[in-house]
């Protein structure tokens, strides 16, 4: 899927992969409104990544009060 407009963002989910693949760790926080292509740019980065174990985990509005609700997800 090609994705318009977004080689800023692209770039850096990229980078952030390719620091991870020589073992540095980095964070990032992806948030928007909803339609913004948020999950359109993870799967990006996700699909050229095949060669790493991603984890993925999806929040719910129901579930913003709980601490480490996403973790938990994780684990």
């Amino acid at each position: 899927m090609a994705l318009y407009g977004r080689d800023p963002e692209r770039a850096t989910l990229h980078a952030l992969a390719e620091a991870a693949r020589q073992s540095r760790s980095g964070v990032l926080v992806v948030r928007g409104a909803p339609g913004t292509g948020k999950s359109a740019l993870l799967d990006d980065v996700a699909a050229s990544s095949a060669d790493m174990r991603m984890l993925q985990a999806t929040g719910i509005q129901g579930e913003a009060e709980l601490a480490f609700a996403g973790l938990h997800q994780l684990v």
